[in-house]
């Protein structure tokens, strides 16, 4: 990778721009790194060149502007992590193309005939039918109930759920924090308000998540913002990940 790159640069407070070479950009671990391949300048831009009065008293140099861009994806850092989102139902009618170009996609891959293990289409197929995730195997030699509250209504109702869980022997479960419903007037769960409990005792009774349902898009910023979580108590005072795994979409 290049040590440096071509960038436009507000050196000091007055009109004008340059364009200097300067070190690539050091990314953090919850950081990606962005090859810019086309970029656009906005009204923002214009006021920074200028050096209006908008500018003095907002920009302070020096800085390199601009924010409207697009590119490929160049390095991840340790820390980052993939959302896997499958589609159902006829998927044939969607191109490759339409799904790559959606805000967020950084892959599309179609499954095809190649990637049915499980069915055993052919003799001799002998590829393993399980995988182990987060410490759970998955497979035909293991079972898994994802046993939870469909609609999440209270911490002691959680707590019980997990307790029972764990007394039986289960390490997984499903909880509804948003439940989609038919009618706009029954119970959804609690949202983004359960979620640290949620979390919180999953991770007391060693159970994963595994399964949540969301109607919206943010649900999945509500629900990456509540993977770490403080539990105050004796057992439990230090910052620990959730045990989040996975979760489902409902439109």
């Amino acid at each position: 990778m290049a040590r440096t790159m071509q960038a436009i640069v507000k050196p000091e407070a007055k009109p004008g721009i340059e364009v200097r070479e300067v070190p690539v950009p050091v990314f953090g671990p919850d950081d990606v790194l962005v090859k810019v391949e086309a970029a656009s300048v906005c009204g923002t831009d214009l006021h920074i060149y200028n050096w209006d009065q908008w500018a003095q008293g907002r920009i302070h140099p020096p800085l390199i502007p601009g924010h409207e861009f697009c590119g490929t994806v160049a390095a991840v850092g340790s820390e980052v992590t993939l959302t896997e989102i499958y589609l159902i139902g006829n998927t044939g009618a969607l191109t490759h193309e339409q799904m790559q170009v959606l805000p967020g996609v950084q892959k599309v891959v179609r499954v095809s005939e190649a990637y049915r293990v499980l069915g055993r289409h052919k003799q001799g197929d002998d590829r393993p039918t399980s995988f182990e995730y987060q410490g759970v195997k998955f497979g035909q030699d293991t079972l898994n109930v994802f046993a939870g509250l469909c609609a999440v209504d209270s911490r002691e109702s959680v707590d019980a759920m997990m307790k029972a869980l764990q007394a039986h022997g289960q390490v997984c479960t499903r909880m509804g924090a948003y439940k989609p419903r038919t009618s706009a007037y029954s119970f959804q769960g609690r949202g983004k308000a359960c979620l640290p409990y949620v979390f919180d005792l999953a991770g007391k009774y060693g159970i994963k998540v595994v399964a949540m349902e969301i109607t919206h898009e943010l649900h999945i910023d509500e629900i990456d913002g509540s993977c770490f979580v403080i539990r105050h108590g004796p057992y439990f005072p230090r910052r620990r990940r959730s045990p989040l795994t996975s979760f489902t979409t409902a439109r």
